[in-house]
């Protein structure tokens, strides 16, 4: 799967400003624990095109950037 990817394999996915929301905190979650087996790293690049992917929504939510920001694990 990760070569597929690596290659460029892609799917859209429709989701609403919510679901974004809790998308972040998840991933928020799992690099403040580092939930992966390949720690901070392996997280950032796992989801660090799907973050970026999800600004223009989230950017219509001024509150919402907030409490992203506000909750985003320190660089160690």
């Amino acid at each position: 799967m990760l070569d597929d990817e690596l290659a460029g394999s892609r799917v859209t996915v429709e989701m609403g400003p919510f679901s974004a929301m809790i998308l972040v905190a998840a991933v928020q979650y799992t690099l403040r624990h580092d939930a992966l087996p390949g720690g901070r790293d392996a997280a950032m690049a796992a989801f660090g095109s799907l973050l970026n992917q999800l600004d223009p929504l989230l950017a219509q939510y001024p509150g919402a950037l907030e409490i992203i920001l506000s909750q985003n694990p320190p660089t160690p």
